[in-house]
């Protein structure tokens, strides 16, 4: 059986629909989030090299480096 997921069924750490990950500075983890066909929310997490950055927050993938 094949998934009708699509990449575009992303959603952000908010729950908002995003197509890149949101990245959870303290941890420092970067996280896509979406939900399985009976609407419960999956949560893919992936641990970031580095310091943890608590002073980000939660952001955009594209917003943690300004």
């Amino acid at each position: 059986m094949r998934s009708s997921r699509r990449a575009d069924d992303s959603l952000s750490f908010f729950g908002e629909p995003t197509s890149e990950p949101s990245v959870i500075g303290w941890m420092p983890a970067a996280a896509i989030y979406f939900r399985d066909p009976d609407g419960h929310m999956l949560e893919y997490l992936a641990m970031l090299e580095g310091p943890p950055r608590p002073e980000l927050g939660i952001v955009a993938w594209s917003q943690q480096h300004r």
